[in-house]
């Protein structure tokens, strides 16, 4: 009688956190900073035999749909589409998404626009999004769950939106379950885009240019660049994506197709534009 006890009181602990671990009074275990750790842990999911999971974040205006552009930034009071998506061996996931300040990482904005197997924490004004059931892989194959998040109502600087899934067994038990690692994405906070793009040094070399042009991004922001060179005429000569990181700040240009002449390069990202003047000789 006391280990049937023993096990029910187990079975009771373990399904109760399959409606989600901040729901549960565990808080965040996503892996971020200030979280605490992961469901890795004792107690938690272990001895599973599936793949472990990895994911992506992605972020669109609710604006301008579910098929919208991708963003990188935020604008204060925007409310977003947030769409996690993942691959795992498993037939069933689970998740947690939060997003915090760089500066001092403390919860920001607030999530909603849940599905049925989906909701938030704490109810009233939900900063953690997760999971309420474990949720079942789609036709494709992938772990994917969708639902809003609204950007603080005023700018606080950068934010990471962090997030993680476990492939489960769907069971209700801890056991035979793997925690993924930790993905994030990084939001630049738009109010400040332009005092940003200021600080940025744009240099092209060598000007004029005969056959290959480089483009010196220092201090730019991460993320793709739109890049157009439009003729002295206005005609568009070539149209391109330039990915900027903190390891490299450079893109290059074949330009020997060129006619000698004056060109003007536009690059444009999330509502702030440069043009430089270049010359081919």
């Amino acid at each position: 009688l006391l280990i049937s006890s023993i096990l029910a009181f187990s079975a009771l602990t373990f399904s109760s956190y399959m409606t989600g671990p901040a729901n549960n009074s565990i808080g965040n275990v996503t892996g971020s900073p200030k979280a605490n750790g992961t469901c890795a842990q004792a107690g938690c999911h272990s001895g599973g035999v599936f793949t472990a999971p990895s994911g992506t974040i992605e972020l669109r205006k609710k604006s301008t749909g579910l098929n919208g552009p991708l963003v990188t930034s935020y604008e204060a009071g925007e409310v977003y589409y947030v769409t996690l998506t993942g691959a795992a061996t498993s037939s069933h996931f689970g998740f947690q998404t939060v997003a915090l300040k760089k500066s001092d990482s403390s919860e920001v904005g607030t999530y909603g626009g849940f599905s049925a197997n989906a909701h938030g924490y704490p109810s009233a004004i939900p900063t953690i999004a997760e999971h309420k059931v474990p949720v079942a892989k789609t036709a494709l194959d992938m772990f994917e769950t969708k639902f809003e998040w609204t950007a603080p109502s005023s700018g606080v600087g950068a934010i990471t939106m962090y997030a993680i899934f476990t492939a489960v067994n769907n069971d209700g038990l801890s056991t035979g379950d793997v925690v993924g690692t930790t993905f994030s994405l990084n939001l630049v906070d738009k109010t400040s885009v332009g005092q940003v793009s200021k600080e940025v040094v744009f240099k092209t070399y060598p000007n004029p240019v005969q056959d290959i042009l480089t483009l010196d991004m220092n201090k730019a922001e991460e993320g793709y660049y739109d890049i157009t060179v439009y003729s002295y005429t206005g005609a568009i000569v070539s149209q391109s994506k330039l990915y900027i990181s903190p390891a490299k700040y450079t893109g290059t240009f074949n330009t020997s197709n060129w006619a000698p002449g004056n060109y003007f390069m536009q690059i444009h990202k999330d509502g702030s534009t440069r043009v430089m003047p270049i010359v081919k000789q």
